[in-house]
């Protein structure tokens, strides 16, 4: 198995060296001192090489591969320096649990990083263990959407972890957000954190802090937030460097900010998300947060929402003197009637000399979005940092010199076709969308020329969210997608079973032979021959997602444990999302009225329903 060699999310180059330092003693270990002269067999290799192979595994790998292949392997498997790292699932039900019951539960002294995103892993450490005070070296933990009394009893135990150093979590409108936030500032090493909330007041409850101790350097909070709540969390956070937000807005009735009786000023890089700005407000902000910052990041959705180019320099000026990257983004502008004019007279307003000296340098990018009135984006280009780049207009291709943008891992297309004369190229990108929702591409022509602007052997991800999706062009393209493990595919009309391409055919049960992919999800209209079309498709799938309607759901089940039960399909995990409670429960009664299934978990929540076999 081809993997990249494992690197710590969180762990610091001096953590690391120390890591190395606290290598384990192989010379304490049998076999430790073997001649390297001639080796023609594992057993072979010293202890020094086989622990340099376990850096390229996960934890799992190791435990299936070494822990019982012999005393010696065994031994080196469950050294305590060899860390534990228990991610998303990855391997049969009853395999995982053997995994866990035998490498993980005797060790849980081990475990480096946890993973508890996935319903099946919280379930299966909830029955194991009632608390995490053996996992005294636990350093990285993620966090999924918990019932409140169980996140707030993780959390509770984990205070005391001396060594954690990354923490995402998920709150939802029903949490006790007060106790979360008294948890989260108070972790006595924590360096990185992330937030992920449905709540649109996050940080609300809380008040600002007269001795704030939390070491947190990195916050990430994935939701919307009202600048004076953010103004109050930053008072508990003084070591912060790294903010990101993903939406702030003001609100009316606030029109001043609270006052610290500390100043930190440690900020250097911050990421925001614009809506609904008080300009006001946003001043006093920055006044009181950004006087250290070197990089910011701004993105303002709607233009009724932007700061003009004279408001921008201003703040800069004033506010931010060692401000060295200013990367800008304004979307969402129209075309209508005369807006591309206008656009033209903002984007000058960017091309004065403050903005020249500084080398910070603006365009405007053209775009369809999910609907057919032409958009526009004002964006800065130097430097131009984003992962992603959205293609939706051929005018973009004309008269302009030829480009390799290899910054870019994520192409997203919008209602159209490449043409010929394409004058962008992206060589490390690995995941690609194309998006058809109005049939604007004439078919056999939205996958053309692909090859032309993409290394196709190097997508690894593929996302279609067409009207009508065209099997014949899309078994075309798989055709070059030889490296593809993940396809998602979305759809607003179901497909003529007719129009599907013969399973027989020579293309076809080529690609079904050799291609990769082993996570599909499929969302939308979708008929019940369609779902038979993918699933011989593909027989190497081990994670399958649907999103389909409710007729067809109980004869794509059917027809899914008839292949389990033939061993033509390699199946880890089944869900269905987006369903009532009303069908979950009749899905339910159906599974086990039925047996549909053998040997399986099964978790529901409040949208869906997940089987692990």
């Amino acid at each position: 198995m081809n993997r990249n060699k494992r690197k710590p999310n969180v762990v610091s180059k001096s953590n690391e060296d120390n890591d190395k330092k606290q290598r384990i003693d192989r010379s304490c270990l049998p076999n430790a001192n073997m001649n390297r002269s001639v080796i023609t067999h594992l057993e072979s290799l010293s202890n020094e090489i086989i622990y340099e192979i376990f850096d390229f595994l996960h934890s799992y790998d190791i435990y299936q591969a070494f822990f019982h292949l012999n005393t010696r392997f065994r031994q080196l498997c469950i050294h305590p320096n060899l860390s534990i790292a228990i991610t998303s699932l990855s391997s049969k039900q009853k395999s995982f649990e053997r995994y866990f019951n035998e490498f993980v539960v005797p060790y849980l002294y081990r475990i480096r990083s946890l993973d508890l995103s996935n319903l099946f892993l919280i379930d299966l450490i909830s029955k194991t263990t009632n608390n995490l005070l053996h996992c005294t070296q636990l350093q990285t933990v993620v966090l999924g959407e918990l019932e409140v009394s169980y996140l707030t009893n993780i959390l509770s135990n984990l205070s005391t972890e001396l060594n954690l150093l990354s923490l995402t979590l998920c709150i939802d409108a029903n949490s006790n957000c007060t106790q979360i936030y008294d948890r989260i500032f108070h972790f006595p090493a924590l360096k990185y954190c992330t937030i992920h909330a449905t709540v649109d007041n996050l940080f609300e409850s809380l008040l600002i802090s007269a001795q704030p101790t939390s070491p947190i350097e990195y916050l990430n909070i994935n939701s919307s937030c009202h600048l004076n709540h953010l103004h109050t969390c930053l008072s508990h956070v003084p070591q912060l460097r790294h903010l990101l937000v993903e939406s702030i807005h003001t609100v009316d009735d606030v029109d001043d900010l609270q006052d610290y009786s500390h100043d930190f000023n440690q900020l250097t890089s911050v990421v925001l998300v614009l809506k609904k700005i008080n300009l006001q407000l946003f001043e006093k902000f920055v006044d009181k947060h950004f006087r250290q910052l070197r990089k910011l990041t701004i993105s303002v959705p709607d233009e009724n929402d932007h700061i003009n180019a004279e408001q921008w320099q201003y703040l800069i000026v004033s506010f931010m003197p060692c401000l060295k990257t200013f990367d800008y983004q304004l979307g969402t502008l129209s075309c209508y009637r005369n807006g591309h004019i206008s656009h033209k007279i903002l984007l000058k307003t960017f091309q004065t000399s403050f903005w020249l000296k500084r080398h910070w340098h603006f365009a405007l990018e053209s775009y369809l979005p999910t609907f057919q009135l032409k958009q526009e984006i004002l964006y800065s280009t130097q430097p131009y940092t984003r992962k992603h780049f959205v293609l939706s207009d051929q005018a973009d291709f004309i008269n302009k010199d030829k480009v390799s943008l290899n910054y870019v891992d994520r192409v997203i297309i919008f209602d159209m076709s490449i043409p010929e004369n394409s004058n962008k190229y992206f060589p490390v990108a690995t995941e690609l969308a194309i998006y058809d929702r109005h049939s604007a591409v004439v078919d056999g022509h939205l996958y053309e020329n692909l090859h032309l602007i993409l290394s196709l052997t190097q997508i690894t991800r593929l996302t279609v969210d067409d009207e009508l999706i065209k099997y014949k062009d899309l078994l075309n393209l798989l055709c070059s997608l030889i490296n593809l493990h993940t396809l998602r595919l979305s759809s607003t009309q179901s497909s003529l079973d007719k129009s599907l391409p013969s399973q027989r055919s020579e293309q076809f049960c080529t690609i079904s032979k050799q291609n990769k992919i082993v996570d599909l999800t499929i969302e939308g209209d979708f008929s019940l021959k369609t779902h038979q079309f993918l699933l011989n498709l593909c027989p190497r799938l081990q994670y399958f997602s649907i999103q389909s309607p409710s007729k067809i759901l109980l004869p794509a089940m059917k027809f899914l444990q008839s292949k389990i039960q033939k061993s033509t399909c390699q199946l880890i995990s089944f869900s269905i999302t987006q369903l009532s409670l009303t069908s979950i429960e009749q899905l339910l009664v159906d599974i086990r009225s039925k047996a549909l299934f053998h040997d399986y978990a099964m978790v529901t929540n409040h949208s869906g329903l997940f089987i692990w076999f």
